[in-house]
């Protein structure tokens, strides 16, 4: 997830989908029991700014939900509290989610 949300500043956004790509295989391919339709949600731990939670996307259900058991900034919009990172992951991964379905 690291190289779609805090790319290297000269990668491109090519580049960028290139390497989350290649991370993405090797988890697959390192169990070979699963296959990309059989997965229902996907799970990305964040670490920002000292700051724990989780991003999910529940493929069935088209839904994103962020667990984050912070009751720090709760009044605030999702944009302010989580900065760009899940408008980031949720259109460069799924880009390169649906790339890999082919």
């Amino acid at each position: 997830m690291y190289p779609i949300v805090y790319p290297k500043e000269e990668w491109s956004r090519s580049e960028c989908e290139e390497e989350f790509l290649k991370k993405f295989r090797t988890t697959f391919n390192d169990n070979a029991a699963m296959t990309l339709n059989e997965v229902e949600i996907f799970i990305f731990p964040i670490f920002q700014a000292e700051h724990f939670y989780i991003i999910c996307f529940n493929i069935k259900s088209k839904r994103i939900d962020i667990i984050d058991n912070s009751k720090a900034k709760d009044e605030l919009p999702i944009e302010a509290k989580y900065e760009h990172i899940p408008n980031t992951l949720v259109q460069r991964t799924w880009r390169s989610f649906l790339r890999l379905k082919g």
